[in-house]
């Protein structure tokens, strides 16, 4: 079995009252494999997500955590919710499947959004890596 070295950039981003703490796992040609995130909310709840990647292309996004219910029905309990989306070689999804609160507009538009987040801890993690800051 060959044996693939990893190295790792961590790193900590702030915006508003969330603050997400990352891990990103680069392989021996520099490419990003994967992220790991554990993102605060404070008082509205806190996730866990994972993204891998490959040849640069998102595969597939996971995440679970809590979400507190600002439903109008709501008690503003912790709830569990969760989701995980494939994408195929193309970036199209593939399969997706969710549970708990806050998928009105689909996991589709969750998954965007976790899209969309994953390049902003990329472009830093870049800046990481330009300034020289040593990996793991």
């Amino acid at each position: 079995m060959k044996e693939t070295r990893q190295d790792t950039v961590q790193g900590v981003l702030e915006q508003g009252d969330a603050t997400s703490y990352f891990t990103t796992f680069v392989d021996t040609s520099g490419s990003v494999v994967r992220l790991e995130e554990r993102l605060d909310l404070g008082e509205y709840g806190s996730r866990s997500v994972e993204y891998g990647l490959s040849a640069g292309s998102l595969f597939f996004v996971r995440e679970e955590g809590t979400l507190r219910d600002l439903s109008p029905s709501g008690a503003g309990d912790l709830l569990p919710r969760g989701f995980e989306v494939a994408y195929d070689s193309l970036g199209r999804i593939e399969g997706s499947s969710r549970y708990g609160p806050g998928f009105e507009e689909g996991v589709e538009a969750a998954a965007g959004g976790a899209r969309e987040h994953l390049d902003r801890l990329l472009e830093l993690v870049d800046e990481r890596l330009a300034a020289g800051v040593p990996k793991g």
